[in-house]
């Protein structure tokens, strides 16, 4: 059964495709939106804890974009605080499946972008990958074993590395 969150999520990420849908599976869907965050900056990305009861998203609220975290339950219970600040930009998140880590991109020690990763709750950020080029698309294997990102080793196209978290051996490897 669906619950009013995953309706929502389920909304935000059809709202493109909404005026394809018939007129009552759309009013059903628009029905149970609820606002999450409200503030003149650009609010995205959002990643949900396994659980369902936190949020970690990216917003652009202190003039860069930054990771903000912040319970749910039936909306916002607390205002967002900012994860992990930086002077660079930070984006993509990825929360692991047991809940514990995050993942994301940032540019705080390369404009290109590296990958890193820390506990989500009141954690240090680890720099995952430090070559000076472009690192992405961090995704959390199932069972949290393993991260595999695309890593750009090959100059301008990308290879897949695989990154055994659990070891918190932070070193990609080309697979």
């Amino acid at each position: 059964m669906k619950t009013p969150l995953d309706r929502l999520l389920i909304a935000v990420l059809l709202l493109p495709t909404l005026a394809t849908l018939p007129a009552a599976a759309r009013e059903d869907l628009l029905s149970n939106l609820r606002l999450v965050t409200s503030v003149p900056e650009d609010d995205h990305s959002p990643a949900l804890t396994p659980d369902g009861k936190g949020i970690v998203f990216v917003s652009e609220r202190t003039g860069d974009k930054e990771l903000f975290g912040a319970p749910l339950s039936r909306g916002l219970t607390a205002v967002p605080a900012p994860l992990a600040p930086s002077p660079g930009d930070d984006h993509s998140p990825e929360i692991s499946p047991d809940g514990k880590w995050i993942a994301w991109v940032s540019t705080r020690e390369d404009a290109f972008g590296d990958v890193w990763v820390m506990p989500y709750r009141n954690g240090r950020p680890i720099q995952v990958s430090k070559r000076g080029q472009r690192d992405s698309d961090p995704r959390w294997r199932r069972d949290g074993a393993d991260m595999v990102l695309v890593y750009n080793a090959k100059g301008p196209d990308g290879a897949l590395s695989v990154m055994n978290a659990k070891a918190g051996d932070w070193t990609p490897r080309e697979s």
